[in-house]
């Protein structure tokens, strides 16, 4: 006989939840490159300007999850949860309605602090709500 599961479901499904836009943060990122030269011909410009969008992203990632500690030490788990999911659909829609490049390097912008929020807060969840047995 198995033991019963002392995580309830809501925590399961905050979990899913999150793995699941980290992941897709981190496909968004990843098959960026593909668009480079689409977005070169589309938008009139160089590589140099286009690997900007990835750039962008990246350091806005990486800076969110440097202040990820002073984040979850001022406001509640579910708080940064929502602003990191508002911030990762409101920065793909910028980018779909992006009429030129500093309108797609906006929308990445966002969406990797929305990525950036939500790759600690993962760790964060499973350590703090999951017990070790």
């Amino acid at each position: 006989m198995q033991p019963k599961s002392t995580v309830n479901r809501q925590v399961k499904t905050e979990i899913a939840g999150i793995a699941g836009l980290a992941f897709c943060g981190i496909l968004v990122e990843t098959s960026m490159n593909v668009t480079f030269p689409t977005l070169m011909g589309l938008f009139h410009t160089t590589l140099n300007n286009v690997q900007w969008i990835t750039t962008a992203y990246l350091l806005a990632v990486t800076l969110t999850i440097v202040l990820a500690d002073y984040l979850q030490r001022s406001f509640h788990y579910r708080i940064i949860l929502t602003v990191s999911v508002l911030a990762s659909f409101f920065g793909g829609v910028i980018c779909a309605a992006a009429l030129n490049l500093p309108m797609i390097l906006l929308g990445r912008v966002i969406q990797g602090a929305g990525t950036g929020m939500a790759l600690p807060l993962l760790f964060t969840i499973i350590m703090t709500q999951v017990p070790r047995q």
